[in-house]
């Protein structure tokens, strides 16, 4: 869906490639139910998955997360910090 941003499309990706794309369609729809914002993953629809999926996926979609952000920060950090110059011998 297009009114899903890029982190919580990865989010959701990393989920349904966890579980499968239908588990992940059906928990979306409970959330809905509940009230919760199906096109959320995280204190959302996360929520969902906790119950129905287990933590294990809940775990796998947040270690991923926090990697990637981890190496986001990293690349910013590096960019902005300009070119190195490396010695050759």
């Amino acid at each position: 869906s297009s009114r899903v941003n890029e982190r919580e499309r990865m989010a959701f990706v990393m989920a349904a490639y966890n579980l499968g794309p239908e588990r992940v369609q059906g928990m979306r729809e409970e959330a809905r139910r509940r009230g919760l914002n199906p096109d959320q993953w995280f204190f959302q629809t996360e929520r969902v998955a906790m119950e129905q999926g287990g933590a294990n996926v809940v775990a796998f979609v947040n270690s991923v997360n926090k990697y990637y952000l981890a190496f986001d920060r990293e690349r910013d950090s590096l960019e902005k910090s300009g070119p190195k110059t490396v010695l050759k011998r």
